[in-house]
């Protein structure tokens, strides 16, 4: 119902704002994600990646948290290490921080790069750590889904008690 609500609104709000001349392509992609997320519901591998992420999110918070300070300590080494040779490339850690992301990210644009030895090292090894950090959600998102798929294959199994030998998800009956 939401979905709809979102999806709907954000018609009539291009409806009424495309007479001003304004950029609409945010609402756009937004009527587009709505969309995709009411077709979810009919589609059992969009439903089962969905339990997948909530079962997990205590861990892909935790992941989330350590590529957090990753970035901020990589930024901070950085700046240290090259500002006194790239004043303009690396004026602050909060600037730092672009390429921090973008090497921790293994995208590595090439706009911002060391020149001095200590920072060459330093770049080499957050991007291993960049790697290998970016492996972790992928693992355990796979393994959640994995568990979700097989749970919906197999048929649930009756759990019996050890010492009695009684049905433990049967009704009790008064």
């Amino acid at each position: 119902m939401l979905a709809d609500a979102v999806a709907v609104a954000s018609y009539y709000i291009i409806l009424v704002l495309a007479v001003s001349g304004i950029d609409l392509g945010a609402f756009r992609a937004l009527r587009l994600i709505t969309r995709m997320a009411r077709m979810a519901r009919y589609s059992p591998g969009l439903r089962a990646l969905a339990s997948a992420i909530t079962a997990r999110k205590n861990e892909l918070l935790g992941v989330v948290s350590v590529v957090g300070a990753l970035l901020v300590l990589a930024s901070s080494l950085m700046y240290f290490a090259e500002h006194s040779a790239q004043p303009d490339k690396f004026p602050s850690i909060p600037a730092t921080m672009w390429w921090g992301i973008i090497t921790v990210t293994t995208v590595g644009y090439g706009d911002v790069a060391p020149i001095t030895p200590a920072g060459r090292l330093l770049a080499g090894v957050i991007a291993l750590l960049g790697i290998g950090i970016f492996a972790l959600p992928a693992g355990i998102l796979g393994s959640s889904f994995m568990e979700q798929v097989n749970q919906r294959r197999s048929p649930p199994v009756a759990r019996t008690c050890p010492h009695c030998g009684q049905d433990i998800d049967a009704p009790q009956s008064q």
